[in-house]
């Protein structure tokens, strides 16, 4: 006798054959572009146009599901990849309401309005909320050209006991760590 989770099985089986499609087991979720034999599908963790396929394919699910939210993060990072990878998730309520109601994701903004110095814009953003909060903060470099560390103070107390040679504020990113 079948138990009731084997009968769903196997009718999950049976709607993916007439669906003409195959599941994949992998160590993770992932996607592939079947059409593709380029590095990025096929072999290579990152590049191509992976992730824009991937942010469409979330904006189109997040269009179906409102309420709903896109969060980007840091995915994992194995020895010897140089950068980490992404993790793009989508994420909704059971009980249908609204994870989200800011401001609608970059996602949904039209390419062709872009501009340029986003990474400008946002320090000199997070300059003004903190001069209003009257917070001190320094910008320092970690490790790269494009990677800085942001040290912040909200007891109201300076900075100015930190040297920027300090090894603390250039020792790696917890996110740097290779899992």
């Amino acid at each position: 006798m079948m138990s009731d989770l084997d009968k769903v099985i196997e009718k999950h089986d049976a709607a993916v054959a007439a669906g003409d499609a195959e599941i994949w087991i992998g160590a993770e979720p992932t996607f592939t572009l079947r059409t593709s034999e380029a590095p990025e599908w096929l072999s290579q963790a990152l590049g191509g146009e992976k992730e824009d396929y991937a942010l469409r394919m979330a904006r189109e699910l997040s269009l179906r599901h409102p309420g709903s939210v896109i969060l980007r993060s840091v995915g994992r990072q194995y020895g010897g990849e140089e950068r980490p990878r992404w993790s793009i998730g989508l994420f909704e309520r059971r009980d249908g309401a609204a994870v989200w109601s800011g401001p609608p994701d970059p996602v949904f903004a039209d390419p062709s309005t872009a501009q340029a110095g986003g990474a400008q814009l946002l320090g000199e953003t997070l300059a003004r909320a903190f001069s209003q909060r009257h917070w001190h903060y320094r910008v320092y470099p970690a490790g790269s050209d494009i990677e800085q560390r942001l040290l912040v103070r909200t007891d109201g107390k300076d900075l100015d006991r930190f040297d920027a040679d300090d090894p603390r504020l250039s020792r790696c990113s917890a996110h740097d760590e290779k899992t």
